[in-house]
Parts: C-alpha cells; structure tokens; sequence
C-alpha cells in the first residue's frame, strides 16, 4: 500500500504541475499580411523596417499604391509581407529557441462576386447563375528569409517558385459581396526555430496548367493567417522533467542489467524484453532537443516522431507478450517472439505505414519546408492512415481478447485457494495480487497511451477560433502529457523492480523462483517454481491442489 500511495502521489504531483503550473503546450498569433508594391523585386518586401512616430515604415513595401485586388489575374504582381513574430503593445518581439517549431497557416478571404466568376466562362450568358467550382488550383511564389538579433539584413532562408496549393471553398448560402468560407492552407512548417525574427514574401498567380473554364471565386479582400509555435514555457517544464526521468530510467536499466548478467541462467523472454523497453523508453527521454538551443537541426520533429514510434512499438509488443505469457489457456508460450507472430505483425504493419507517412511529410519537410503529403500525394496519406488505423484496430482486439481471457480465468480459480494449505494459499494469492495489479496498470497505461497519442496528434498543429479569449486556468492538455509521461516512466520503473532478478539467484544453485525477484513471496522451497507463470499455469491445470 505504501508503494501504491508512493506511486498515486507523483501521478497527482505530475498533474499538478502540467494543469496549474505549465502553460499550454503551443501559442498562435493570428496575422494579416501586407500588400506591397515591390519598386525593386530583386530585394525583399519588408512591411517594418523602422518605425516613425509609432508607425511602421517598410522598405521596398510601397502601401500608397491603391491597390485594388478584383479577379485573380489582377493580384499576380501584388506581393504579400508578413514579418514574425508581431509587435505588441508597440514592442517589437523576438523568437525564442525554446519555442521549437513554427507553423504557419494561410487564410485567403474571398468576396463572391458572381459577375466576376462569370466573366471567366467565354459561353455563359451574363445573366445566367453562376454554379460555384469547391477546388481552386494555385500558384504560390514564396520567398522565406531570416535574421537574428544582432544580424543587419536578412537573409534567404528558403524560396519556392509555383508552390501549388488547392483551396477548397464551400458554397452554401451564396450571395452578393459575401464572404466565401474556405479552408486554411498550409504555407510551410519549420522543425527548429533557430532565427529571431521571420519575413515572409509570396505572390499568388493562377494555374494555368489547370482547365481554362474553371470559374474562380472572385474578388480577394485579403489573406490573414496564423502562426503556430510551441509555447516556451512549456518546452523548459517538459524537458526539465524528461531529463529527469531520463536519469532514472538509465539507472534503474543498468542496475537490472547488472543483476541479470551476474545469473547464472540464461534471460527469459520478458527479461529481454524489459531490457528492450527500458533502452526504448531511455532513448525517448533523452533530452537531445536541448541542441536546438545550439545548433539548428531541421530535421528535429522528425527525428523525435521516430524515437516515439521506436518507444510505442516496442511498448505494444511487451504488452502481447506480458499478458500472453500469463494466459491461462493451458497451453503455455514457449518464450520465443515467433510464438506471437499474429499480434507483432499487426504492430510492423501499423509501424511501416505510420513511417512512410511520416517520411513524406515531416522527412521531406526537413529538406523543403513548403510540401507536404496532404498537397503532393493526398492518397497516400490516406492510404497510409488507413492501413494503420486497421492494424492498431486488430491489435486492439488481440490485446483485449487476452486481457479478457487471463483475468476472467485467474478470477474464476480463486474459488479454489481456500481449500488450499496455508502456505500455497499465501504463495498464490501473492501472485494472484500481482498479476492483476501490473495487469490493471498494462490496461491503464494502454488506454493514457492511445489517449495521448491523439492528443499530441491534434496539439501539434492544432488551431480552433474558439480558443481566442480563453480564461481557463486549467490547461488540461499539459496535464495530460505530463501525466501520461510519468506514468510511463513509473510503469516501466516499477516492471524492472518487480522482474529484476533477487540478489538471492547470485548464489550458485539457487533456484529459478530465488533468480526472479516478482516471485519471492515465501521461503517455501517443497516444490519447484519457474516463476509467477508457472504458478498460474498451475493454478489453472490443477483440478485439486491438494
């Protein structure tokens, strides 16, 4: 009971911590961008180069111009600045490398004209209604430039001509001079925010390539946008605990790798695994994403995407082979990783489209930050989610079937202890107690696991409207993650305690039940145990005990 409050107090101090004293886990900042005339279009259009009796000035971003935006082959030469991050409270604000990331989100603001639209159609009637197409294929010229505090000018960071990104407008309750509700367009995502302060140059042209009577919305008012960063705050917290669990975990790994080579029997399969999952969960809270404060690392979320998929694979193949080593079936495993080749192959299969999904989105975006899968390959991205979503489905029912099956079977032999001796009984109600506590905690941490991993899905790059203004003083999503992150580090601590060998196995000729710690329960030596396994096997096989 002790150990359990021990255990229940951090997950509630891990609570604590990420719902009243973390901030959330990303910020935004909505913008509008600028147009600018560019007079020289070999420099960047910059809309605050300096300000002038609190007013900004830009350079090469000439306001005066009148420009008037109607169809979209009248805004071809109109270039849109935004500079990042924006002033507040008439204070210019710099980028911190804690900040980890940025996104950034295009909202284009179209104003219906059906004229207009008709206009685009050399064979309808001008007075004929005018049937709004849902996709528009755009031209994006984008030019991304970058420059730190003590730097002078900018420099180009990225630049990509013809991007070619599809809006997708929705055509309900059209009328005159309304505006036309379509979704965001992604513009580029950065996995290491290195520089200070971000300016952003892109021109919007048709695409030509396209079929010539495709109608175009209309008039474009403006295009606003959003810029989605990982909060500061939080990346200090998160790391600050990961490295230490990462001490933790490390030791507690070498000092049951200690005991297990200093046995003199060979590992046992969860052994080997447990060695697995304590090295997956090491590597995962290795704090390497303290280089970024350094050094830029393009290529950081991707690399951190791959530790997790090491850490969730390998965590799903110990619970199979957790819960199916204490299958009371009467038909024990034989310790091999073959015997379990249905439930492993839904997990590699499951992994292998989660990877090749990844690898076309955040590995390319690590050499061009403007594609990505949902614009070059939408099919595959689908295809891709698909085939896991089947997979962790089936692996979903593999390990409820045997969750079911071991504890529906362990309950029903109960029955049977008090007939028992005194001294068996005590031995199997020992086991008994902590099979269905490590099993109750594999079903808990199951369940966070799936939880969380959704959630850091939609906290990635997540942005709702309806956020704007919130008070809360609970952030419930850094509660969760930092919760679910202490959870896993205690459930893999507490496995390597509980199955870490008794100092007892160090005497030669000690027996299997001396060797594995998770089964000393008694001193009972008149009959030979292999381990918690076997006494269930033959909890379950024995008809009268005694």
């Amino acid at each position: 009971m002790i150990i359990l409050a021990i255990l229940l107090l951090i997950q509630v101090l891990s609570f604590y911590i990420g719902a009243f004293l973390t901030p959330s886990p990303s910020s935004f900042e909505q913008f509008t961008s600028v147009h600018c005339h560019r007079k020289d279009r070999r420099h960047f259009a910059i809309p605050r180069y300096h300000r002038v009796h609190d007013s900004d000035v830009g350079k090469n971003c000439d306001r005066s111009s009148g420009i008037k935006l109607t169809g979209i082959d009248k805004f071809e030469t109109t270039t849109f600045a935004v500079q990042l991050p924006l002033p507040r409270d008439g204070m210019d604000l710099a980028y911190s490398r804690w900040m980890q990331t940025l996104l950034v989100i295009l909202i284009p603001e179209f104003q219906y004209e059906p004229l207009l639209a008709a206009n685009n159609i050399e064979d309808q009637q001008m007075n004929s209604p005018v049937k709004l197409d849902n996709n528009f294929q755009l031209l994006i010229d984008v030019d991304l430039s970058v420059k730190n505090g003590g730097d002078k000018d900018w420099s180009l960071y990225a630049r990509r001509l013809g991007l070619k990104r599809t809006i997708k407008c929705h055509s309900h309750d059209l009328k005159q001079s309304h505006k036309l509700d379509c979704d965001l367009i992604q513009l580029f995502e950065l996995q290491s925010l290195h520089y200070d302060y971000y300016l952003i140059n892109f021109e919007i042209r048709e695409d030509k390539s396209t079929n010539s009577t495709r109608q175009f919305p209309g008039k474009l008012n403006e295009i606003t946008g959003v810029a989605i960063h990982h909060n500061g705050g939080f990346t200090q917290i998160w790391l600050t605990l990961k490295t230490v669990y990462f001490a933790l975990t490390l030791a507690t790994l070498i000092w049951y790798c200690k005991r297990l080579n200093r046995l003199n029997r060979n590992t046992i399969l969860i052994e080997r695994l447990l060695i697995g999952l304590g090295t997956a969960l090491t590597q995962l809270n290795a704090p390497i994403e303290l280089l970024t404060l350094y050094i830029e690392i393009p290529f950081m979320t991707f690399m951190n995407d791959l530790r997790q998929g090491i850490f969730y694979c390998v965590l799903l193949s110990f619970w199979i082979v957790f819960v199916g080593e204490h299958l009371l079936d009467g038909a024990r495993k034989n310790s091999k990783l073959a015997s379990y080749i249905k439930e492993l192959l839904a997990i590699c299969v499951a992994s292998l489209a989660l990877l090749i999904f990844d690898l076309s989105e955040r590995g390319i975006q690590a050499l061009d930050p403007f594609l990505t899968i949902w614009e070059s390959k939408p099919n595959l991205a689908n295809l891709s989610i698909l085939i896991a979503s089947c997979a962790s489905l089936a692996y979903l029912c593999f390990l409820a079937y045997y969750i079911c099956l071991a504890y529906g079977t362990i309950s029903g032999k109960q029955s049977s202890l008090p007939e028992m001796q005194i001294t068996k009984r005590l031995k199997y109600q020992g086991m008994i107690y902590r099979f269905k506590f490590l099993l109750f905690a594999t079903i808990i941490c199951a369940l966070s696991t799936f939880i969380f991993y959704g959630l850091s899905q939609r906290n990635d790059w997540s942005y709702d409207e309806d956020t704007l203004g919130s008070t809360s003083t609970v952030e419930w999503t850094s509660a969760m993650l930092i919760t679910v992150c202490a959870m896993w580090n205690l459930y893999v601590i507490v496995l390597m305690i509980l199955y870490a060998p008794s100092h007892k196995g160090m005497i030669v000729g000690a027996t299997m039940s001396d060797q594995i710690e998770f089964d000393c329960l008694t001193d009972d030596r008149e009959e030979f145990f292999e381990g918690d396994m076997d006494l269930l096997q033959q909890l379950a096989n024995k008809a009268n005990l005694d």
